[in-house]
């Protein structure tokens, strides 16, 4: 068990995220998560982002009374266990750093899963059909995993990368990748390959 460490309403936190809050994340945090975390771990989630500025990937530097404050929390175990709902699922990763006169925190915000990821995980499955109804749970794949056109239907005719690029060699490096690892470009011909190259688009 990792120690517990008291927290302070004074202790600083800076907030930091992998990309902004979109629409769409809050659909499926209301739809896949609100009911495991609750409402005050769905406004957690969300006031955290908020803190962080639109066009921002890290806030700046606030105390947890200011948090507390915008959450009406005045129970410091009640934020931190709400708290570590949202890190159980992957939604939050917590760091601390002491200091001699003070401690400072970073949240690090993470992504909602993928709906079909997290609906055709077993566990999170079960746990978000423990709290709704069947009803509820069947509404929430209609409108998350079932689409109105089904992409099966349709040809792929998506160009490779060496279709649309020519590769010149140029000298040769000790470094070996595939295009595949380089960068996540599709190509026809598996063994295609390069050490540094220039590459020219091609006339189509």
């Amino acid at each position: 068990m990792k120690e517990e460490l008291v927290l302070s309403i004074n202790d600083e936190l800076i907030i930091s995220r992998l990309e902004p809050l979109t629409d769409y994340t809050k659909k499926v945090l209301s739809s896949l998560y609100a009911p495991i975390i609750g409402t005050l771990g769905t406004n957690l989630y969300v006031s955290l982002h908020n803190f962080v500025d639109k066009e921002e990937m890290e806030s700046e530097v606030i105390v947890h009374k200011t948090l507390f404050s915008r959450l009406f929390i005045e129970d410091v175990n009640e934020f931190l266990n709400t708290r570590k709902k949202l890190e159980a699922l992957g939604l939050l990763e917590v760091y601390i750093k002491t200091e001699s006169d003070k401690v400072i925190y970073i949240y690090q915000l993470k992504k909602v899963a993928d709906p079909y990821d997290f609906l055709t995980n077993p566990i999170l499955e079960e746990m978000l059909k423990s709290n709704i109804s069947n009803r509820e749970f069947d509404e929430i794949v209609s409108e998350l995993l079932i689409h109105r056109y089904d992409i099966g239907n349709f040809e792929n005719i998506t160009h490779s990368f060496d279709e649309v690029f020519t590769v010149v060699k140029k000298e040769e490096t000790s470094k070996h990748v595939t295009v595949k690892e380089a960068f996540n470009a599709s190509f026809k011909n598996p063994a295609f390959i390069y050490w540094m190259f220039t590459a020219f688009i091609m006339t189509i």
